[in-house]
């Protein structure tokens, strides 16, 4: 019992003390494995490999009686914890736990009884063991790059007894992947495989170690002064040569990327969008066309950020003006004819949905409306002027005078009267109640207002009258009137045709006979 505790560094026990004599009384009870069955040793857990060999399993120490008995008879037990630096799970190596010796020196005591021994019975039989084989483990093991793991290793007899051997050696199959020093203790160095390996005797275990890369690969250095691909795109900036741009014009903007420190950022995609297409629109590239007059917002974004220009479309400028027909020919009092003007660009484009202004220098040869219809008032020359967005075209008019008549004897009013009612619808026609009351004097102002109202909703009107029927008697005359009336309906925006029927009453005058009445 005193070889006993001496051999675990146990204090000296007096001869009464409990412990003591509970210790005798486990000797006393039965055999040695009875002792083994009653103390229990906790098994270091056993990683799970990826890969192991076939034949290899058998060699892990895996039962609880296997471990105390290899840890009992070992001179110096190695305990396995390997301590990684990263956080995933890795395997948990634990040595086995060293076994209370004294359960080692209790198998070997022999039966003791309360009589004094013989000195033959006081000396232990001396057995010696032979090795057989080099239990190791772990057997299997992956660390991380710089982490560290124990192996423990010791020498097995036939009988699976912990045997004396010479001190173990230690080696690895591949330093550049896994070190190891002269306790076990590996340290993994790049990754890779490499092979840990015990040796006593001549008998030889091994350790697989797999040294794992690295997850994720160090970002490389940016170089300057490109950024790189994967930098955030922090602003954008954009270059527009003009904001004014007129109709018909394209320049090409540009757009660059850029990082928090504003380098640029090369490779990356650029949007370009318009927020109205009506007045300009931008390709893929960033081509803008101006098509309209307006002001459009054009956008360039890239990686979640944007920036914005302001266009501004002015119309076209007009460079001249054309009027058709260039020549009408000679009109005759009465005759009527249809003018038209078209704006031309410095590009020679035909510029449309510009309003015309037209004028004549004199209305008493011919007048001319809102929508370029002329018509043939008195003999003469004229001038009528186009006018587009401050340029303008002027063509000359000739109205034809009336053949002179032969003097006759005698004066039919008939002739006349119907040149007064002609006169009368021309004045209609030029919706100007002057030259209707030269022709009407005496028209009342009620009935002045009604055609002035109806003036407002007449385009082009043209005036065609014909005498059914007329009476004369001395200087005053009775006319049945019918006819026609041409406009264009602003109201209903189209063309309209009125027949109309009335009488008209004339007077003699010094001047000539007038109309003093219609009904």
């Amino acid at each position: 019992m005193e070889e006993a505790l001496s051999g675990i560094g146990g204090l000296a026990l007096a001869f009464d003390d409990p412990v003591r004599t509970k210790m005798i009384d486990l000797a006393l009870a039965g055999e040695n494995r009875e002792i083994l069955r009653r103390i229990s040793t906790p098994r270091s857990p056993m990683p799970i490999s990826r890969v192991v060999p076939a034949g290899e399993r058998r060699d892990v120490l895996s039962t609880d009686a296997e471990t105390v008995k290899l840890a009992s008879h070992q001179r110096s037990s190695i305990s396995a914890m390997p301590v990684p630096r990263s956080h995933k799970g890795r395997w948990v190596i634990a040595g086995g736990a060293l076994v209370l010796a004294v359960a080692a020196a209790l198998v070997t005591i022999p039966r003791l009884n309360r009589e004094e021994p013989t000195p033959a019975q006081s000396v232990p039989q001396q057995l010696t063991a032979i090795v057989a084989r080099i239990a190791i483990a772990p057997l299997q093991a992956e660390l991380d790059v710089g982490d560290t793991i124990q192996l423990a290793a010791s020498s097995v007899d036939g009988d699976g007894n912990a045997a004396d051997a010479a001190d173990l050696v230690w080696t690895t199959s591949d330093p550049s992947v896994a070190e190891v020093t002269a306790v076990g203790l590996v340290t993994a160095v790049a990754p890779g495989h490499a092979v840990i390996s015990a040796a006593s005797a001549g008998l030889i275990a091994n350790s697989q170690i797999a040294v794992l890369a690295p997850e994720q690969p160090p970002t490389p250095p940016v170089s300057a002064p490109t950024a790189s691909r994967t930098a955030a795109v922090a602003s954008v900036a954009m270059q527009a040569p003009s904001a004014m741009m007129n109709v018909g014009e394209t320049q090409q903007l540009r757009a660059v990327p850029r990082d928090q420190r504003g380098s640029t950022l090369s490779g990356r995609r650029v949007t370009w969008s318009s927020s109205n297409t009506a007045v300009a629109t931008v390709s893929t590239s960033g081509i803008v066309s101006a098509t309209s007059p307006g002001t459009a917002t054009i956008a360039a974004s890239s990686g979640g950020q944007s920036a914005r220009v302001v266009i501004t479309v002015m119309a076209e400028a007009v460079a001249r003006v054309t009027i058709e027909p260039s020549s009408p020919g000679k009109l005759q009092v009465g005759e009527t004819v249809r003018l038209g003007a078209a704006g031309w660009s410095s590009r020679n484009q035909e510029l449309a949905g510009r309003g015309t202004t037209w004028t004549s220098d004199d209305d008493g040869v011919a007048t001319v409306s809102e929508t370029g219809m002329v018509t043939a008032v008195g003999p003469g020359r004229t001038e009528i002027t186009a006018e587009i967005a401050g340029r303008s075209a002027r063509i000359t008019i000739e109205v034809a005078a009336p053949a002179a008549a032969e003097p006759a004897v005698v004066i039919d009013p008939r002739a006349e009267i119907s040149g007064v009612i002609q006169q009368y619808a021309r004045a209609l026609e030029s919706k100007d109640m002057a030259r209707v009351r030269s022709v009407f004097p005496s028209i009342g102002a009620e009935q002045a207002s009604q055609l002035e109202d109806s003036f407002e909703s007449m385009r082009d009107l043209r005036v065609v009258l014909a005498v059914d029927r007329l009476d004369v008697h001395a200087d005053e005359a009775r006319a049945e009137v019918s006819g026609t009336y041409h406009f264009y309906n602003a109201d209903s925006r189209r063309d309209e045709n009125a027949a109309v029927s009335f009488q008209i009453v004339l007077q003699r005058s010094p001047n000539g006979w007038v109309i003093t009445a219609t009904r």
